[in-house]
């Protein structure tokens, strides 16, 4: 969730994505698609190595 908030407050999200929902659709209940786009949104911006954590 900390990865997915630095992505948002800084504006490094794509146009129209939605990291916090995917992000917590992704750990609260195990939705492995909105994890799929998660690791995409992270990979984009460059916080692949924190994917490792997630």
């Amino acid at each position: 969730m900390s990865a997915a908030k630095v992505i948002y407050r800084e504006h490094l999200d794509h146009a129209g994505s939605h990291i916090l929902y995917d992000t917590s659709q992704a750990v609260s209940h195990d939705d492995q698609d909105a994890e799929k786009r998660v690791s995409e949104y992270c990979t984009a911006v460059g916080f692949e190595t924190l994917m490792k954590y997630f």
